[in-house]
């Protein structure tokens, strides 16, 4: 079930399931969804993941920490998100 569909900073159209914000409850995050769809906005840096060539990571600030978010760019979903003291290594795809 899909909770909510956001155009993100590079004008890609991202999708949050049910299943996957259940996952991310787990991870400390924000218990407002909104707050992710705000990294997705209106980030600090995009990140190539160096793990997952379809994957771009949002950073944003949280709570003294980073909120990351995990985005498969290429099917246009969001994997996870989680806290974080640095921005990973990766090729920047876009910085603020």
């Amino acid at each position: 079930m899909e909770l909510f569909r956001v155009e993100d900073r590079q004008g890609n159209d991202i999708v949050l399931t049910a299943e996957r914000w259940n996952h991310i409850l787990k991870h400390r995050v924000p218990r407002d969804p909104e707050f992710i769809i705000e990294v997705l906005r209106d980030p600090n840096v995009i990140v190539e993941s160096q793990t997952d060539d379809e994957s771009n990571l949002y950073f944003k600030e949280y709570r003294e920490k980073l909120l990351a978010v995990v985005v498969n760019e290429r099917k246009g979903f969001i994997k996870t998100a989680y806290q974080t003291d640095d921005v990973k290594e990766g090729e920047i795809v876009w910085r603020r």
